[in-house]
């Protein structure tokens, strides 16, 4: 499947960056601005798991998206280091709607007790997934350094959020 390299990144700021924001400002019915982060959340996770389950190929003209599976179970190549700066790039990023869902649903907690948090749902969700991709038939490395990068991603989509409702309680 290909896709325009801008359409996907005006799409990507669009999703993971401004409408939560949008919606934290403007929605204030408690109810509607939960069930509206739900709704992203499940969005965020179709993503999510078409990252885990595919291999995208990205070019200045278009993104390409390969659905890798083999036969063989358990048979993931383990690697210390990343693969390409493409994959680093991506791995501190997916995971930011995370963050920003974490410190949405604890925004009442002390500064200190959201950045634990951040942490080990980060380290959870980095584990997770390269689990997955360990155990299932799919062509993916298992590398420690994406988990590291995936509990970065988290922590940071949290203080930006961290920052934004500082930012937004004061305007």
């Amino acid at each position: 499947m290909k896709v325009d390299v801008k359409v996907l990144f005006i799409c990507g700021i669009l999703f993971y960056l401004i409408l939560p924001f949008v919606v934290w400002k403007f929605v204030k019915n408690r109810r509607i601005r939960n069930c509206l982060a739900i709704i992203y959340f499940i969005g965020f996770l179709a993503v999510l798991i078409g990252g885990v389950f595919s291999k995208p190929i990205i070019t200045r003209e278009s993104v390409t998206i390969r659905f890798l599976y083999t036969d063989n179970w358990f048979s993931s190549k383990f690697s210390l280091k990343p693969s390409t700066q493409q994959d680093t790039i991506l791995n501190l990023l997916i995971l930011i709607p995370i963050g920003i869902m974490v410190c949405y649903f604890n925004c009442k907690k002390s500064f200190w007790k959201q950045l634990k948090l951040l942490f080990v749902v980060g380290l959870l969700f980095g584990l997770g997934i390269e689990g997955l991709q360990f155990i299932l038939p799919i062509n993916r490395y298992v590398q420690l350094f994406d988990v590291i990068c995936n509990c970065l991603s988290v922590v940071i989509g949290g203080l930006m959020t961290m920052f934004w409702v500082k930012v937004l309680r004061l305007w």
